[in-house]
């Protein structure tokens, strides 16, 4: 039927007397090409006929028009023009029956735009003024009906609307701004009262300046003669009114709602008596901040944070901004806050000083000590080994990622079942404390019985620290006694092989009786010295009365060869609750696999030894922390804080190499040099030294160009491990500068029943705010060349921080040779502060929870230097965001 149709259609248009009209127009549908264009733009619009049975109608156009002309143009063709920016609407007719599209005409991109007048004059109350705005195109044509933005910079004093009206809301001064496609015209806008004999006229003020929160005394004529028939205003915010009579008044400013702009002179607005009147006075909003050079303030206050001003001064400024978030960092959830760091200055002062000469430079970086050699001209460059320490470090890097992820899980393990342990545990033989009646299971004290005689062959277990249920999952091994010490027992696996080759089993009694030694003589007494008894528990679990250290080639297996060594907290427990257990203080390391003897095969057991050592009193010093604590029932340390407390411990194991103590302001030579040269007789102290300190100071040199994104508090990120060594820095600095007793300091960190930053401020004595606003002041300035601080606290008494990164750009970077291979370390300080000129000036940056952002302030200064903090969208700053400033020159 349909084809019927469309045939019989076609036939009448074809007759020889020309078209008729074969059924009406029911509908008609319009469609365009394009439904947005330009100004002076083109598109076609089509139509379409149907009659009642939704067939085309082909014998008949449509008529064209447009119901918005002034909108779209549109000819008998349908081709559509726009004619100015707007909604247009196209309309298709036959007849009665119409149908419609719908266009959008936007304007073409502008290139200037300009207001009617630079500047105006509006007088209150009731003023206003009409702002007239000129846009044109990039061609240079002019812009009917444009889209703009306008603003006022101060609506307290007067506003603007959507089409550029303003009008006086209170005596001031604001800017008002018409924006466009990124083009911006501004006009000054001055409102006044008008003048009337009978106006409230203030004669004086007391005391000056107005300051927000501030109570005043005004002095002056026409007062209202109440309280409440006075409104007064500063700068066009509104104050309370206190007290009042026709000549004088009390007033109380807000503490909040003032604009955080330089010192300035304002307009105090009285309405009364239906006159407005008033008078002229300087109002500071900021915190003015004055420091002479080696001075510095910490603003840890969150209500003084936003706002600040330095006078004009000239110079050089550090400013620390950073986020004192008080719990763990975790990825996903770092406690990051977004800052905007604004500047602005007033208006010019005469005799305003400069910076100094040659101190203005745009580098934003403070001096540095010049390149230099530690040792006396003999740079590291032997054979490859700069390449082979290198090497040695990135490894070290990937070994620290392997530990934190084993080490968290331990600290998992005890939090679970801290409430189960506390009974068991808290019978342990401290201080006070009668003896406990002996509760160890007889296997496990059978197990130390045998363990406890050299030669002895003993069965084990080694837990797989490839599965997270690594407490019930393990493997079988024998183990043969090498060494027996008064407080230490070394066992080798006699059963396991690594890869399916044979080890240096049954080589190594020489190398463990040597390690063995140096843990009893060296560091048992550090451990116990200072942080606490390794074998707090032992009366509770196998009764040893030694710390077990078993050697197995199956731990260098483990994670991809990752991990040197490890202890776990499942050991604490019985096997009924951990079949893992060997109910004991045990560690659990690697073995070397290569006969080769010497430092050039990184599996020889020369240098297995060398990474061994510091490796065993960093994990013993894990298995004090745990057992000081669950003796006492106390919760265990947060992550960072456990691991910056074992490289604490390292630290001080590091000195016995060094001859060094702390606060001797330790230089690169007599440390971490050392660590490098460890194959050399030349100098000899160096031979044979273990990795001690090279890794805190490798771990700072990856965390103090990017401090924004990294935090002492915990890993940002799944493979961050950069708060070894940051938060082991901020504990060194708070022991350097508030331990009246070092080894007391460091023990009650370790037994003390609060953790992570409430810890820190427990023995420093000092809120978190204060302290991490003066420890990042004092990573960058420390052993700054002509900085001499004020605060004392602006440095690390224990270490030359400069000259350290100094010597490792020096050996492993290009400061003493630009060629050198190895760029492990390519500067010769880590720092990146962002540099900023006096001025205006605006940068936001986010920062994760106990980090930091620095910045160096230079330049030439001409008035007073405002530094404003601003969360996003323009308001306060997160509560957790402080700001440290230090002037420097």
């Amino acid at each position: 039927m349909k084809r019927f149709v469309v045939l019989a259609v076609l036939a009448a248009a074809c007759r020889a007397d020309g078209p008729t009209e074969s059924s009406p127009v029911k509908s008609i549908a319009v469609t365009v090409n394009a439904t947005q264009i330009v100004v002076g733009g083109t598109t076609q619009a089509n139509a379409v006929l149907f009659d009642a049975q939704g067939l085309p109608v082909l014998d008949r156009p449509p008529t064209w028009t447009s119901p918005t002309p002034a909108v779209l143009g549109v000819n008998s063709s349908g081709v559509v023009t726009g004619l100015q920016a707007g909604v247009g609407i196209v309309r298709a007719s036959a007849g009665a029956v119409a149908g419609e599209a719908q266009i959008v005409v936007r304007n073409p991109q502008a290139g200037s735009i300009t207001l009617s007048r630079d500047s105006a004059t509006i007088f209150i109350p009731d003023g206003a003024v009409q702002l007239i705005p000129t846009v044109k195109d990039l061609q240079g044509n002019i812009i009917t009906n444009p889209t703009i933005f306008w603003q006022s910079t101060a609506p307290l004093i007067a506003t603007v609307n959507a089409t550029g009206l303003v009008t006086g809301v209170a005596v001031g001064t604001t800017t008002v701004r018409a924006s466009i496609d990124g083009r911006t015209a501004s006009t000054t806008i001055t409102v006044l009262a008008a003048p009337n004999p009978g106006a409230p006229l203030i004669l004086a003020i007391n005391p000056l300046p107005l300051r927000p929160g501030g109570t005043y005394s005004v002095v002056g004529n026409n007062f209202g003669a109440t309280a409440a028939s006075n409104a007064v205003v500063v700068d066009g915010v509104a104050v309370t009114v206190n007290l009042a009579t026709a000549n004088g008044l009390s007033i109380t400013l807000p503490t909040a709602g003032f604009t955080c702009d330089p010192s300035r002179t304002v307009f105090v607005q009285i309405t009364a008596n239906g006159q407005i009147g008033g008078g002229s006075a300087t109002l500071q909003v900021p915190n003015l901040r004055t420091l002479s050079p080696g001075q510095s303030v910490v603003i840890s206050s969150q209500s003084d944070v936003r706002c600040n001003e330095l006078p004009v001064t000239g110079g050089r400024y550090v400013l620390g901004v950073y986020n004192a978030y008080r719990t763990a960092v975790v990825p996903g959830n770092a406690g990051s806050a977004a800052v905007t760091v604004r500047g602005a200055v007033g208006a010019p002062t005469t005799g305003a000083l400069v910076a100094a000469p040659g101190t203005s430079g745009t580098s934003g970086t403070l001096a540095r000590a010049p390149a230099r050699d530690a040792w006396r001209g003999a740079a590291l460059r032997a054979g490859g080994l700069d390449l082979e320490a290198a090497a040695a470090l990135r490894r070290a890097r990937a070994r620290e990622t392997a530990h934190l992820g084993l080490l968290e899980r331990n600290l998992e393990f005890l939090r679970a079942r801290a409430a189960s342990l506390a009974p068991r545990f808290s019978r342990a033989p401290l201080a006070g404390r009668p003896a406990p009646a002996p509760t160890a299971a007889a296997a496990a004290v059978a197990v130390a019985a045998q363990i406890a005689t050299v030669g002895a062959i003993t069965p084990l277990k080694i837990p797989n620290v490839d599965v997270t249920t690594y407490c019930s999952s393990n493997f079988q091994i024998g183990v043969r006694t090498v060494f027996v010490g008064q407080h230490s027992i070394i066992v080798e696996d006699t059963v396991s092989v690594f890869n399916g080759r044979t080890t240096l089993q049954g080589q190594m009694n020489a190398t463990f009786t040597q390690l063995g030694l140096e843990f009893e003589n060296v560091m048992w007494p550090i451990l116990v010295n200072n942080f606490g008894n390794p074998l707090v528990l032992d009366s509770l679990l196998s009764r040893t009365g030694k710390v077990v250290m078993v050697f197995s080639p199956r731990v260098n297996t483990f994670q991809e060869g990752r991990v040197l060594g490890f202890t776990v907290t499942c050991d604490f427990t019985p096997v009924s609750q951990s079949p893992s257990s060997n109910v004991g203080e045990y560690f659990y390391a690697t073995v070397p696999t290569s006969a080769v003897a010497g430092y050039g095969d990184p599996e020889s057991r020369e240098s297995w030894l060398r990474l061994m050592r510091a490796t065993v009193i960093h994990e013993v010093k894990h298995v004090t922390a745990f057992g000081e604590r669950l003796a006492r029932s106390f919760p265990v340390e947060d992550l960072s804080w456990e691991e910056g407390m074992a490289r604490n411990v390292e630290e001080l194991y590091a000195r016995t190499f060094y001859g060094t103590q702390a606060r001797q302001n330790t230089s690169y030579a007599a440390s971490v040099g050392c660590d490098l040269r460890f194959p050399f007789t030349t100098p000899p102290e160096c031979t044979d030294r273990p990795l001690l300190m090279l890794r805190h100071f490798d771990g700072l040199e990856q965390y103090f160009p990017n401090p924004e994104s990294l935090s002492p508090l915990g890993r940002t990120f799944a493979s961050d491990a950069s708060f070894y060594a940051s938060a082991w820095a901020i504990q060194r600095w708070a022991t350097d500068h508030s331990a009246t007793s070092e080894s007391q300091f460091l023990r009650d960190w370790t037994v003390s029943a609060t953790t992570g930053v409430q810890n820190l401020e427990a023995r420093t004595g000092r809120t978190w705010e204060e302290l991490l606003g003066e420890w990042t002041l004092a990573m960058f300035l420390d052993d700054v060349p002509a900085f001499t601080p004020e605060n004392p606290r602006l440095g690390m008494p224990s270490w030359n921080m400069r000259d350290v990164f100094q010597g490792l750009c020096n050996d492993l970077g290009p400061c003493a040779n630009p060629n050198t291979p190895s760029q492990l370390y390519p500067r010769a300080s880590p720092f990146s502060a962002h540099p900023l000129q006096f001025g205006a000036f605006s940068t936001t940056r986010t920062i994760v929870g106990g980090s930091f952002s620095l910045f160096e302030l230079t330049g030439t200064q001409t008035g007073r230097q405002v530094i404003e903090l601003r969360g996003p969208g323009g308001g306060d700053p997160a509560g957790t965001v402080r700001l440290a400033i230090v002037r420097v020159q």
